[in-house]
């Protein structure tokens, strides 16, 4: 089972539409799924669901959506809402090559920038708090993050007031751009 699904919000909380994605996308793989659902985390923190090893989950949700990225090896998602970026938060997460990068970039190119290192963090387990410079951004035809065994790569959204980056193990790396689509649930 692979795939991105998204819903808007609406009147749900972030963490509450997450969880119904995240069942909707249980049930697409596995439809006698129990519910409720039995998450533990990892020693990282990393959220799983014992009961279904070979089933790897991330999440992600900013302003008015939220995404539930799915495959059975790990991976990591991030959507975030484009808006103002206050002062100083890109030279206190990125590197000072990576601001080079973004001072000769369009505005929004700093949510591309981050969407891709959380994703990377996400994926790999080590850690939004303590991770996001082991996670260089590089420019290639579009910026991309490479770490020894993810890669991370921006996605198109359905919305362009937002950013989604998803980063796939190496071991799932042969995924299309059809199976990239991003399926809006109601």
């Amino acid at each position: 089972m692979r795939g991105i699904f998204a819903q808007q919000i609406g009147a749900r909380s972030g963490s509450e539409a997450g969880d119904r994605l995240l069942r909707h996308a249980l049930r697409c793989a596995y439809p006698d799924a129990p519910l409720p659902l039995l998450r533990a985390k990892l020693k990282n923190g990393k959220p799983y669901l014992p009961a279904y090893p070979r089933f790897h989950f991330s999440l992600s949700h900013s302003g008015a959506w939220c995404v539930c990225a799915v495959s059975e090896f790990p991976l990591g998602v991030d959507l975030e809402q484009v808006r103002e970026v206050r002062r100083g938060i890109p030279e206190r997460y990125f590197s000072p090559e990576e601001c080079a990068l973004l001072a000769a970039l369009p505005h929004a190119a700093f949510f591309d920038f981050w969407t891709l290192k959380e994703a990377a963090v996400k994926a790999s387990g080590i850690g939004l708090a303590r991770g996001l410079s082991r996670a260089p951004v590089t420019l290639a035809e579009t910026p991309v993050v490479e770490l020894e065994h993810f890669r991370a790569f921006p996605v198109a959204f359905c919305d362009k007031k937002y950013r989604l980056s998803l980063c796939l193990s190496r071991a799932d790396s042969d995924w299309t751009n059809a199976d990239l689509q991003v399926i809006i649930i109601e």
